[in-house]
Order: structure tokens, then sequence, then C-alpha cells
């Protein structure tokens, strides 16, 4: 039989090599096992005994579980701990959490999905109070509406110091579950929870450096920057210690410790890592001879600041099994031509000085540039659709045998546009001036799902480094210089909601002093997932041609007239000025006959500069001095 590790390696000289390669089949050699075990459970047992001691002083624990090979471990030790204190009559509850970005690398999503299964089987069975789950974004700051939606650039390595995208996609919507978690474990026992997470000080002299400025512990929880309390309780394993505590889970008859994660997922975190790193897996070559832990990196399959490729992902789709995802890597890349490419940028700015000027200089993704990213984004989740029923079927007629990892794939990998992200998208495009006909982003949808339409990826060179263009400036005073501009009102709806929603209160609302559609205020941005997918699945299908002959701006009020999207409570009057902006361009370009390259370059000939622009602003008001130090 193939071994588990086998891809075309070049011999690796290791004394322990085949024990190793034999722990892995779960054949362990006699005389190995008992002392490697003795070895392990030394350092095991230090950090379970610091987690039992916390349960012990009644706090409940909370592991940011990311399904890798180091918050794997740090289940084991948690587990295990939780364990003993229920058998020690201790019932706190404590929790996992894992993050979902809805971009992550397909298989290392579905690995985390898998192993949340098997643990919560294990602590239904077990009867262990541990509770999973899983947090992702809001809807409104997800990258699929962001970028597809309104156009926002990805971080490129040159701008990532602020990693906005983590901190929205991750960091907090997991703050906002821990705090939540934390109301109720102090309600339970009156303590802190304390946050377990899997740093360790041997992962890379930077990594080191910052736990020690932060003062991160295995044996004390210490008070972080976001005031929670934390244990770094594998900070002092090496990767040799991660790679042999995994290898445990491999025999469970031997493991000393009951497992949730059974020895397939075990097998297949094994190869995830292998295939991201060039074929090599970290059990064998251990610290000696790898010293970037395995030099695998599984985040995000768009991530853009891994620089020009993703050696990781380029390494998996050597593997034909991985093929699937090349769309994925192939989208990746566009956006990286993208960076200093300006024919796929805006040039209408979104903020008015005080002038009654608004920026003219390439800004957020063009409109058209949008549209071609939803079609390929389609395509791809349509694509994997088949793919998945193909191999759901060879699996049915014995083609392929029937397997656990090949009944996981033999389902789609990934789902990159929700009904939910289309219809927001969709709204944010209903507003945009370029918009020409009524909801054009689920016309999109309609083309790829209905018609069977597909759009590939097209490969280009990246746009060479250059010089942005210097601000100009184009007069629009309050929206209403040549055009006028309706913003968010519809007349149709104001002179119907009295008849089709008599409960409602007003037929419409007053912004400002204009007047807008009716809309429903909710805590943030928002979409009723199943009216939307009412609509788009079961509406528009029916009355898509007669579409095509409505203006955008009746998209645009649909979605909130109908109660399907939501204004965050307190916002309403940004979203009225995103839409006096973009009515206003609109009916400019339809004032003069204007194509959108036409309304460009109309635009650039009537802007002045930025020195013009500094003469018409109003001068500064002057500070009285008397005034402050009365005020003083």
């Amino acid at each position: 039989m193939k071994h588990h590790l086998e891809r075309n390696a070049a011999p690796l000289v290791h004394d322990k090599t085949e024990e190793l390669l034999a722990l892995l089949e779960a054949q362990p050699m006699l005389g190995v096992t008992i002392k490697q075990s003795e070895q392990r459970k030394t350092i095991q047992e230090e950090g379970i005994e610091t987690l039992l001691g916390l349960i012990r002083r009644r706090h409940s624990l909370h592991l940011r579980f990311s399904s890798g090979k180091d918050s794997t471990s740090c289940v084991v030790l948690m587990i295990e701990a939780v364990r003993r204190a229920v058998a020690e009559g201790i019932t706190t509850t404590h929790y996992i959490s894992s993050s979902s970005t809805g971009i992550e690398n397909p298989l290392m999503e579905m690995h985390l999905l898998t192993v949340q299964d098997e643990m919560r089987e294990h602590f239904s069975e077990h009867a262990l109070p541990i509770e999973l789950y899983l947090t992702h974004p809001s809807l409104a700051s997800s990258f699929i509406v962001t970028t597809i939606g309104r156009g926002t650039l990805p971080r490129f390595p040159e701008n990532s110091k602020a990693r906005q995208c983590a901190a929205d996609w991750k960091y907090l919507p997991a703050q906002r579950l821990a705090a939540e978690l934390e109301t109720r474990a102090i309600a339970q026992t009156g303590r802190e929870m304390v946050t377990i997470i899997g740093s360790r000080l041997g992962e890379s002299t930077v990594r080191k450096g910052r736990m020690a400025r932060r003062g991160e512990s295995a044996h004390e929880p210490i008070r972080s920057s976001s005031g929670e309390l934390v244990l770094s309780i594998i900070a002092n394993w090496s990767l040799s210690d991660v790679w042999e505590t995994l290898e445990m889970l491999l025999e469970p008859e031997s493991n000393p410790y009951q497992s949730p994660i059974t020895a397939e997922s075990v097998h297949r975190l094994f190869t995830i890592y292998q295939d991201a790193n060039d074929g090599v897996c970290g059990v064998v070559l251990g610290d000696g001879g790898n010293k970037q832990p395995c030099g695998a990196r599984t985040g995000c399959s768009f991530c853009t600041l891994t620089g020009a490729e993703d050696k990781s992902m380029e390494s998996m789709l050597t593997l034909d099994r991985n093929s699937f995802m090349r769309p994925l890597n192939d989208f990746r890349n566009l956006l990286m031509t993208t960076q200093f490419d300006m024919e796929s940028r805006e040039i209408v700015g979104r903020t008015v000085s005080a002038a009654g000027y608004i920026q003219i200089r390439p800004d957020v993704y063009s409109y058209e540039f949008r549209r071609s990213m939803l079609r390929y984004l389609l395509s791809m989740d349509a694509n994997e659709r088949d793919r998945a029923e193909e191999m759901e079927a060879a699996i049915f007629t014995g083609r392929l045998p029937d397997t656990k990892e090949n009944r996981l794939i033999a389902s789609p990998t990934f789902e990159l546009v929700s009904l939910q992200q289309l219809a927001l998208i969709d709204w944010h495009w209903s507003n945009h001036y370029q918009a020409v006909e009524a909801f054009p982003a689920v016309a999109i949808w309609y083309e790829v799902y209905i018609l069977g339409r597909r759009y590939s990826i097209p490969k280009h060179d990246k746009a060479p480094k250059l010089t942005i263009p210097t601000t100009r400036w184009f007069k629009v005073g309050k929206y209403d210089h040549e055009v006028p501009s309706e913003g968010m009102r519809s007349l149709v709806d104001e002179m119907w909601n009295p008849y089709l929603h008599p409960e409602r209160q007003f037929s419409h609302w007053v912004i400002n002093g204009k007047k807008t559609t009716w809309f429903n205020e909710t805590d943030q941005l928002s979409v009723d997932a199943e009216k939307a997918c009412e609509f788009i699945t079961c509406v528009y299908p029916t009355i898509s041609i007669d579409c095509n002959n409505l203006p955008a701006s009746e998209s645009a009020t649909f979605w909130l007239n109908q109660g399907i999207v939501s204004l965050p409570a307190g916002h309403a009057h940004r979203y009225q000025e995103i839409a006096l902006r973009n009515r206003y361009f609109a009916n400019l370009a339809l004032r003069f006959d204007l194509s959108p390259v036409e309304l460009n370059h109309y635009l650039m000939q009537k802007s002045i500069s930025n020195a013009e622009h500094e003469k018409l602003l109003p001068p500064a008001p002057q500070l009285d001095m008397f005034e402050i130090d009365k005020s003083s």
C-alpha cells in the first residue's frame, strides 16, 4: 500500500524514519511506542494539569480552534482536562470557537467542519459540558460584499501593515462571541473565562519576541490588550511535540486520552500540510529539517498579502485531486494583477468638499470589473456543484470507492456567493451610476444558473507600478449642479404603499429634508434570507425580461421597500448620501448622453486642479484666543 507521506519525495536521512512512518500507518513498532508515550505524557500532563487547575478554580475555558496542528494539540489537552474535572463532579461549561471567513481554503474549511462534527458527537456521547461555535464576518463586511458589491480593493503586500480584512472577518466576530461567552461564564461561576490559544515560542523569532513582550505563559493566564485572560498552553512546545501529539490520535487503542478526533481526520490534516508544503510533512522532518512550521499556509483562498503567488496553494495544485481549487487560485492571481491597473478603477470620489466639489482620481474597482468578478465567482460556484454531483454519481455507480474522504469531496466544498450576499450586492449595484437595468447582479446569477453560461477567469500580467494620478475636482454643488438627484426616493412606492402596506405608519421617510422610499432598520446592514431566496430563485426568473426595461433605481428602492434589505439603525443618512451621489452622476450621463467612458472623459475635462480647488474653499474659522481662555 502506498504510504501516506509518499509524494515523489527524495529519501530522507533520519534514524527513526521507519518508526515514524509505522506510527502514521497505525502499526506501532514494539519497543518504541512505550518510550515515546512516556515522553509525551510528561509534556501533555503538564498542560492538562494546568488547565485542570483553572477549572478547579471555577474558570470556564474557551479554546480558539483553527483545526490546524497547534490548536488540535490544544484540543487534546483541554478535553482531557474537562473530562477529569467532570469525573471530580465539576460541570462548568466550556467553549471551543472557530472562525470562517467564507473564502477559506476549501480543504481546510471542510476539515474544520468535519472535526467540529466529530467533537460535537463525542461531547454528546460522553456528556462533556463543552459547546462549539463557528463565527462569520457580518454580511456587510464579508469579502464578497465589500469587494464585489462596493468595489473595495483587497490589501496588497505594500499596504499590509493594517490588516483590516483580518479584523473584520476574524477578530471582530470572535471578540463579539467572546464577550457573550464571558458574560455567560461569569453568570455561571462568578469567575472570568480563560481563553486558550495555540501560540508557540518556537514558531519563529518574531513570534517569540511578540509573545515575550506580552508576557505570554503556558502556566498562568495573562491579561491581553483586549482585556481577556489568555493562556498560551503550548507556548514551550517544540514542533516535534506537536507532531508527536497528533500521532497519538492515530492509535486510539494505545492513546492514553480519549480523542474526539478520528484517525481519518488526523490523516487528512497531515495530507493538507504535506500537499501545501511541496509534498514534505513536518512529522518526518521535525524541527531539525524545517524551521518554519511546515512552511504551509492554508488561510483565505483569495489572500493577496502572500505576494506574487500563494506558494502553499500552488503546491496543492500540483496534485490532480486538488485541481478543483485551481479557479480559486486563478481569481486570487487576477486580483494581484489589478494593484496598479487604473483601467479597473472608478474615478469618482465619495466626499463633497466645502466648496461643493468631489474628487476625481482612481479609487475603488469599477462597476464593469465588479460585474466581471461576479461572473467568475458564480461560475466557480456552479462548476463546483457540477463537479460534486459527478463525483457523487461516480461513487454511486462504483467508479470511485465509497470512502469517507470521497463522500466529503462529493459535496460542494465551497459556495463563494450566497443568495443573501447576492441580494446585498444587487442593492449596492442598483445604486451605482453606471447601472442601466434593474437587478443587475441577479441578472448575472440568472445567466449562470438558469441559462447555463460559464465565465472563465482570464490570465493577465500584473500592471506595472506607477504613480497615482494627481487628484482633480469636479463641481457637484449639493448634487444639484446642472442635474437633480432623487437619492433613495421612489414616487411609485409613495403612491402605492398606503394600499399595499396599510400596516405601515408612513408611506416614505424623510432624510435631511428629502423624501426617500420606506425602509426597515436593524442593528446592522442585513438581508432577510428567506425573502431574498424567494425573490431570486422563484420570482425573478418569471420577470427577468421585464426587468431589462426598468431603470436600476427601481431595484435599488425595491430591496428596501420590500423589507429584504434593512439599513443599520441611525445610519440611513449615509446611504442616502451614496444614493444622491450615484443618481446625480447617472442623471448627468443621461442629460448629456454619455457612455461610461465618455462620462469619465467629461469629468476629467470639466474638473479643476488641486490648486484651483484650494482657492475656492472657504477660509478656516479663526480661533478666538479669549474664548479659549474662558473655556479653559
